[in-house]
């Protein structure tokens, strides 16, 4: 898979999604291709509540005693700046019975 985009910011932004799933609990998580210009994370910790996932982009907004509220909010600006699209998806009981969450990243400008 190769997309147009900026290669430090690709990997502060993988970076940042595996920390937060290990931050979550998760003692499992799964980077997958495709299809299409796709990427996805899925990890088995605790999942997103609903009621929260419309704000863990939002600048200073965490659930963590001692976090910035920025990895995530940082993470969504960079993909922004690529033209990428995300989405969480939370729970995903098809990899994991306790919850766990799902990020999708649709890239564009797919070269081959």
């Amino acid at each position: 898979l190769l997309v147009l985009g900026d290669a430090n910011r690709s990997t502060q932004v993988l970076m940042n999604f595996a920390i937060n799933s290990g931050q979550a609990g998760a003692e499992r998580a799964e980077f997958s291709i495709g299809p299409g210009p796709r990427l996805e994370l899925r990890d088995d910790g605790a999942g997103i509540p609903a009621h929260i996932q419309s704000r863990i982009f939002e600048p200073f907004f965490t659930t963590k005693e001692s976090g910035t509220g920025l990895g995530l909010a940082i993470s969504y600006r960079a993909l922004e700046a690529m033209e990428a699209r995300i989405a969480i998806v939370s729970p995903v009981p098809d990899f994991c019975a306790k919850g766990g969450t799902m990020i999708r990243i649709d890239f564009k400008g797919v070269t081959s």
